[in-house]
């Protein structure tokens, strides 16, 4: 499954962009490069530099600050070195450092003076960046920092956590390293599942070993310490319940700044105050109006944005905030499957997790609508719950629901299902029975796919579509027997009708026959090989058919309205012996396959039949490659001319072609005879040729090109290999 941090990344550059920055690359020195978010527009407002700590890049710590600033100051963002994509190849570890290349990329995008906000490792860079840049810095809030980590500060803070390194406790190196990393630095860290500290671990800790060396440099020696005299004003902004940096810490600080110093606490917020109570953080600020961009977007935008991830990852989300805390719980889009179960071992567990992972999701909607929703099993454990989530989407006031099982065994789905008021769209694909209620009605369905279903009857069939009073689109896939003998499809309301029987084979002594009523169909596909028996009433409204299996004479006469018309190999097949076709006086695009027994036996009955024709296509080419004798081509004209080669046909296009005497007698047949032809277009059959075939292509092309036209058309070959 997509990692949730991985795909939120492009998303939070979207509402950053929308805030007003963007991400630019900034080349310190060489061999030294930083990643910088920046204003998207130069600007007269006063400047402000966020800095990130250690366990997360600059966009990710400071986000709800952004966008809550963009637009009445300019922001600043960098990614320190080793986070986010900021490298160099100097051997420095050092906050020094750190300040010297922010500052440097600073200058490079023209920032003269600033207000520097830094948080934990960042607010020790700051420090040093004030200390060595007093023209750039012009004041500052710390959060949950020091001046520099001495010994004393750092064995104490490390005695607290219960850590024997900054490594091991800001480096986690498992999935419950990351939880503790939160639950230390939080005051009450939301229940998350396990995943979303996995993904967390799998994306924002690159650099590792880097990293572990920046932590080293950063410890001194008390003795190596001293105060040094800031002119700018300092805010220091603590969470109460900090117990890495506690208000001993934080006391002992503010008696070092002196009175260039103000403290303020803010209530139930731990070491990560800024992601942790991010709209108090910026009421309290001295650098904020109190505004909070995020705060005042509606939960339905918000939702919205959450829609475009998977439910896993929405869920993810609820860490970020206490503003994203339940919002996952109503986005309107849910996607469940549990195909990831069969990567990298350990079936029955991942199994296990991803059914108790849908029961929590939808016993947190709440009755929260979902607008749309796929359930796709693959496995007999997670199918077998089928039936229930089925209900409680359902419950949901579902619009769109997608259900799929891959198991051969017969399932049940709740009877709430074919009494939904609100399902628009539904998909079914697997061997589900239809035990029909008494009462069947889905008032709103204009989507309906059935693939695999059992009916159990001829009346069950037409007993659902009778009760979608304006269903559009119904797509009917048959494999094994499903108890329908005659398929009865009256749906007056129906736009879009295709069946499918591709495996489907007769049972005893049923009576096999489709018929089909529906006087405003625009669009008809067939792939059946087994019914011979069809009865079609549509009307001029059909605009497109295809027929793929078997075409009987029924078929084709209920289609004869229909402006564009795709017969494949086997259709021409079955309908070879007919001698007299119905007549399609609305044809104007025709596409035909090929068959080897039969060739092309039908062409010269359905040019004839079809005297209105303006486009011919040969999609599978005019003989089949390869077949070593066994085509038969069997093209024998009319002595009478069609009438649309004689007025209509403007355009023919030519698949596959190889170049066999065959071929050419028929391409130099239609250009003789058709005398309003604009152009005809070639392609050759794409494979690889010695000299020898060559100069016969080549040959075979100069012929068409001098044979008789009736009209002035143009002849394209496409793919000459020469």
């Amino acid at each position: 499954m997509v990692n949730i941090f991985a795909m939120y990344k492009p998303v939070l550059r979207v509402l950053m962009k929308l805030a007003g920055v963007r991400p630019q690359t900034v080349e310190i020195e060489p061999g030294t490069v930083m990643n910088f978010w920046v204003p998207n527009q130069t600007s007269n407002k006063n400047t402000v530099v966020f800095i990130h700590g250690f366990a997360a890049d600059g966009i990710i710590t400071w986000q709800f600050q952004v966008l809550a600033l963009a637009r009445k100051y300019k922001v600043y963002v960098p990614d320190l070195l080793f986070f986010g994509g900021s490298i160099t190849d100097r051997p420095e570890r050092t906050p020094e450092f750190q300040a010297e290349c922010v500052a440097k990329g600073l200058r490079k995008l023209g920032v003269e003076k600033c207000t520097l906000v830094g948080f934990s490792y960042g607010g020790m860079v700051g420090f040093k960046m004030a200390e060595m840049y007093p023209d750039l810095v012009e004041s500052m809030v710390l959060t949950c920092s020091v001046m520099a980590l001495t010994k004393s500060i750092s064995d104490a803070g490390l005695e607290r956590i219960g850590f024997k390194s900054w490594s091991d406790y800001l480096i986690p190196d498992s999935v419950q390293g990351v939880k503790l990393l939160f639950e230390i630095a939080t005051y009450k860290l939301p229940r998350i599942p396990n995943f979303v500290f996995k993904d967390y671990l799998e994306v924002m800790f690159d650099n590792r070993k880097e990293q572990s060396e920046l932590l080293e440099a950063l410890v001194i020696d008390d003795k190596d310490f001293t105060i040094a005299q800031h002119p700018q004003r300092v805010y220091l902004l603590w969470g109460e319940n900090d117990i890495i940096f506690n208000k001993e810490v934080v006391n002992n600080l503010k008696r070092q700044l002196g009175d260039r110093a103000t403290l303020q606490y803010i209530e139930k917020a731990g070491h990560l105050v800024e992601a942790e109570r991010p709209c108090t953080y910026m009421e309290d600020s001295s650098t904020s109006n109190g505004q909070d961009l995020i705060s005042k977007l509606p939960d339905s935008l918000l939702c919205h944005i959450l829609s475009f991830l998977s439910p896993k990852e929405s869920v993810g989300t609820s860490i970020l905030s206490k503003r994203w805390e339940n919002l996952w719980t109503s986005v309107p889009n849910l996607c469940f499957s549990d195909t990831f179960v069969f990567d990298n071992g350990n079936y029955v567990n991942k199994v296990k997790c991803f059914i108790e992972f849908v029961n929590w999701v939808l016993s947190h909607r709440d009755g929260f609508a979902i607008r749309n929703c796929n359930l796709s099993c693959y496995t007999s454990h997670a199918s077998a719950h089928l039936y229930s989530w089925t209900y409680a989407v359902i419950a949901c006031k579902v619009q769109e629901l997608t259900l799929k099982s891959e198991l051969f065994r017969v399932g049940q789905l709740p009877w709430s299902l074919l009494t939904c008021k609100t399902l628009v769209v539904l998909k079914i694909h697997g061997r589900f029975m239809f035990n029909f209620p008494t009462y069947v009605c889905l008032p709103r369905l204009k989507v309906l796919h059935l693939n695999s279903v059992i009916y159990g009857d001829d009346d069950s069939m037409q007993k659902l579509f009778s009760s979608c009073p304006v269903l559009e689109d119904l797509v009917i896939k048959r494999h094994d027997w499903d108890g329908v003998g005659i398929m009865n499809i009256y749906v007056p309301s129906l736009k879009r009708l295709s069946i499918f029987s591709l495996s489907l084979r007769h049972v005893g002594n049923y009576e096999y026959k489709v018929v089909i009523k529906a006087p405003n169909l625009e669009y008809l596909e067939i792939d059946d090989h087994m019914y011979e028996d069809y009865s079609v009433n549509s009307s001029p409204s059909l605009v497109e058919a295809c027929v793929q299996g078997v075409c009987v004479f029924g078929l084709l006469k209920g289609i004869s309205h229909v402006k564009r018309l795709a017969l494949s190999g086997n259709a021409m097949q079955s309908l070879a012996p007919l001698y007299d076709l119905p007549t399609f006086h609305n044809l104007t695009d025709l596409k035909l396959g090929m068959d080897d027994n039969v060739g092309w036996k039908l062409l010269p009955n359905l040019l004839q039949s079809s005297p209105n024709l303006k486009v011919l296509v040969f999609k599978d080419g005019l003989v089949k490659p390869f077949s070593k004798g066994t085509f038969q081509f069997n093209w024998n004209p009319r002595s009478c001319v069609p009438h649309c080669l004689l007025l209509h046909l403007k355009t023919i296009e030519i698949h596959n072609f190889l170049g066999t005497p065959d071929e050419v007698k028929l391409v130099t047949y239609l250009l003789g005879h058709a005398t309003v032809l604009e152009m005809m277009t070639i392609y050759w059959y794409d494979t690889i040729m010695d000299s020898e075939s060559q100069k016969t292509m080549v040959k075979t092309k100069d012929d068409i090109l001098k044979s008789p036209r009736g009209s002035y058309c143009q002849v394209i070959f496409h793919h000459l290999m020469y």
